[in-house]
């Protein structure tokens, strides 16, 4: 991004900013392109982890501390660069479009980095100060700041990563699956069942973290079982059904699943997937 023609065409130092050869989209909220030919970001400061709330507790009536908790808290992310337009006219109409997309709270913030999309759910959180560093003599350029804060802490690929195991007849099932990201990943789980004898609870364990969820009722064939991690839900051909323990995440590298299905025999294929996550 930063080899591309917006950097090396364009003298930031200079007061007149030229219109830039081509639209680059590397970083886009809400589908407005915040790196084009009229919006050019300069700095995107992404690459540090969010805050991070590690709580502890001191040891009664002896030296030092412990753990009670370690959890990921806001990512924030910055942006500085230049609206630019040919005349007042336009770059008025262009500084309206901007301030609308933006406005839009928890909306999906997309940066690409080396040619790979990171996700955020992203609010603009400092509209008061974006454009403070405006001048009287700011005809035809506006140099801005936008400040996006992501409650949701991590960045995710677009796209699904998934290890599929197909035809099984195992009551019992020991299966790995990889999560190649920078932290804990939310798993999502299908199963579907092409046979099913006197099947009446499924039970499935992540054993690299010990996170384990159980559903029991009768499964018939040509049901699906979905274990949506992402919205913590559980369903049996789209509609939700009871179930106990906990739904399961994915530590980084490889992970140890067992799939145990009580009953008498059955076939069934079932998909473990994730988005990658970005720290």
């Amino acid at each position: 991004m930063f080899n591309s023609q917006n950097f090396n065409a364009v003298n930031f130092n200079n007061r007149r900013i030229p219109v830039a050869a081509a639209d680059q989209d590397d970083i886009v909220f809400n589908d407005f392109s915040l790196q084009d030919s009229s919006v050019v970001t300069t700095h995107l400061l992404h690459d540090s982890p969010p805050a991070r709330d590690f709580l502890t507790n001191k040891i009664p009536r002896a030296d030092g501390e412990f753990s009670v908790g370690d959890f990921w808290r806001k990512k924030r992310i910055t942006l500085r660069g230049v609206i630019h337009s040919t005349t007042s006219a336009l770059l008025e109409a262009k500084l309206s479009a901007f301030k609308k997309a933006l406005a839009v709270a928890e909306s999906n913030l997309d940066v690409k980095v080396d040619g790979v999309i990171r996700r955020y759910v992203a609010t603009w959180t400092n509209p008061s100060r974006t454009f403070e560093r405006r001048e009287t003599y700011d005809i035809t350029k506006i140099p801005f700041e936008v400040q996006f804060d992501c409650l949701e802490p991590f960045g995710l690929a677009t796209s699904y990563s998934a290890a599929e195991f197909l035809g099984k007849t195992a009551l019992s099932l020991s299966i790995t699956a990889d999560n190649t990201g920078d932290i804990h990943a939310k798993a999502s789980i299908g199963i579907i069942f092409s046979a099913a004898n006197s099947i009446s609870k499924v039970n499935i364990v992540n054993n690299t973290t010990s996170e384990e969820i159980e559903i029991e009722r009768s499964f018939a064939a040509g049901e699906y079982l979905k274990i949506d991690g992402e919205t913590r839900a559980v369903e049996v051909d789209g509609v939700a059904v009871d179930y106990s323990g906990t739904f399961l995440t994915m530590d980084t590298g490889a992970n140890s699943f067992t799939f145990t299905l009580t009953g008498t025999s059955a076939t069934y294929s079932a998909t473990i997937k994730h988005k990658k996550p970005f720290l």
